[in-house]
């Protein structure tokens, strides 16, 4: 038996043409390709792109002239494109662009820009094929790829499209951050920051596919002990065969803007563990509760390699902070419940008491997706509170903007999660549901192939006019997931009318094995 609310979310949203395009998954739908340079012909098949894995091989997403930007795609696997306009080949998510109606052909790298001219200028050998500009927005002006990082989404007909994510935090590498370098794909799912890497040539190498990047250290930062300077230490890992020397190697706080040496001596042992101590550093090992953002830099001769390592956790009130190893060997980094100091962290992430319940990422032509938070706790949530002097609000990435203030979330209730469409009536539809369950918009959307969401509470704040309001907000993640359409992930849940289901809040948010494929259920437990 079909699920009544997916069918009354399919019956208020697939209403007419607008209304099917809106609604309907990135793999058939055509409306966000259907105007501006290289317009569609929806009526003419398209056969080639069902044999075609596109991806990015390279994103150039802060340059240090802020009017350059790019982003370089390529026929990852299968057949050329012989009409891209046809097969609606077109880049969608941070910036929009149709590809014209020219042929691709394997091999080939091209690039899409959002200012030609820009872009000509700081590369005037460039001799590929150029593409743009991009989309404006609702003032006329080009859209920048957010310097906080976003996904650019690579679309075609049938399968084969791809997203691509970066980000400006650890891991994901900070010299393309401003400092000049590209990012660089390296393989696999481009979704996770470890498929990536910084390029060694300043600007990039756009049009040529052969970008020489910075290779990976064998050592992480695996643990750490934010006690705001009481009682600080910092765990590294070296998953080398051999010992590695880290002395002089510096250790840098990015919210802090603060640099610490290695002392002399340093040595990580190889497939062992090296816990530093705060007597190590004194008072300068100031690792806030707060939430920082950390990046061990490899320094020969007193002069940076340009690798490095880093590590991103948030507000951790109590225990400790760091990476583990989920059950597809994937890395999650996060707060941890008790600490594993000097060996493998093997503790659960400190989370809750909202989780992300279920994921509708993508739904067959004619359904709607959907996210689902769930309140394990024994009493209502507020999503906005008072933290200090000022009002918090809790923050749902990887959706766009939803405007929580004014939410509560019951005790054990459920916040259902809809993209923001103009056709759907949420009164309406909010009437036919439990009294525990909550609805809200969205503006963004999930991305089909996969990306991370994370449900943060704001924990404290730094005054930095730099940010919105001249506030940056430090949220502590009551859940983290990063789900996959690849891997140990289900693959009834990609496009097949299945959802995820949270099977296990134990185990961490981004571990398949804590997820289960079955009906949609939007607005039940």
């Amino acid at each position: 038996m079909k699920h009544p609310k997916l069918s009354l979310i399919s019956a208020l949203v697939c209403f007419g043409f607008l209304a099917l395009t809106a609604c309907s998954s990135d793999d058939s739908s055509s409306s966000s390709a259907s105007s501006g340079e290289g317009g569609q012909n929806n009526d003419k098949p398209n056969t080639e792109s069902t044999l075609t894995q596109m991806a990015c091989s390279e994103i150039m997403y802060h340059h240090p002239d802020s009017t350059v930007e790019w982003v370089e795609i390529f026929i990852e696997d299968g057949e050329d494109i012989e009409n891209m306009a046809l097969s609606e080949l077109r880049l969608d998510g941070a910036v929009e662009y149709n590809f014209p109606e020219e042929a691709l052909k394997k091999g080939e790298h091209i690039v899409v820009t959002g200012d030609l001219d820009a872009f000509k200028k700081a590369y005037p050998d460039f001799n590929g094929r150029l593409f743009g500009p991009w989309n404006t927005d609702n003032k006329g002006y080009v859209e920048k790829l957010s310097n906080g990082g976003d996904v650019v989404s690579v679309k075609l007909r049938g399968a084969g499209d791809v997203d691509c994510s970066f980000d400006n935090t650890p891991p994901w590498p900070s010299l393309a951050d401003g400092e000049g370098a590209s990012l660089v794909y390296l393989g696999g799912n481009a979704s996770m920051p470890t498929n990536w890497a910084a390029s060694k040539k300043l600007g990039g190498n756009p049009g040529s596919g052969e970008d020489e990047v910075y290779a990976p250290l064998t050592i992480r930062i695996n643990e750490v002990a934010p006690t705001d300077g009481s009682n600080d230490w910092i765990e590294f890992y070296n998953s080398g065969k051999a010992d590695a020397d880290i002395s002089g190697w510096l250790l840098i706080a990015k919210r802090r803007a603060d640099t610490l040496t290695i002392p002399a001596g340093t040595v990580v042992p190889a497939n062992g563990f090296l816990v530093l101590e705060q007597s190590v550093f004194g008072e300068s090992l100031l690792l806030l509760r707060r939430g920082e953002n950390l990046y061990l830099r490899e320094f020969i001769d007193g002069k940076w390699t340009n690798s490095e390592t880093g590590l991103e956790y948030p507000a951790t009130p109590s225990g400790t902070a760091g990476v583990l190893e989920l059950s597809d060997g994937t890395l999650m980094q996060g707060s941890l419940k008790s600490d594993t100091k000097g060996k493998k962290n093997v503790s659960e992430m400190l989370s809750g008491p909202l989780y992300v319940n279920e994921i509708f990422y993508n739904p067959p032509e004619g359904q709607i997706e959907f996210i689902e938070i769930i309140n394990t706790a024994d009493s209502a949530v507020a999503l906005s509170l008072p933290v200090g002097s000022k009002s918090g609000v809790w923050e749902i990435s990887g959706l766009g903007e939803a405007a929580l203030e004014t939410i509560k979330i019951p005790a054990g209730g459920l916040l259902l999660m809809l993209p923001d469409t103009s056709i759907l009536d949420l009164d309406a539809y909010a009437s036919t549901l439990a009294e525990n369950v909550v609805l809200q918009k969205y503006s963004g959307k999930i991305s089909n192939r996969g990306e991370q969401i994370l449900v943060k509470e704001p924990y404290a704040f730094v005054e930095d006019l730099t940010k919105p309001n001249g506030i940056d907000w430090c949220y502590r993640w009551s859940d983290a997931v990063l789900y996959s359409d690849d891997g140990l992930w289900s693959e009834e849940a990609d496009g097949m009318g299945m959802s995820l289901h949270r099977a296990d809040f134990s185990m961490p948010g981004s571990d398949p094995a804590a997820w289960e494929a079955n009906l949609p259920t939007p607005g039940e437990k």
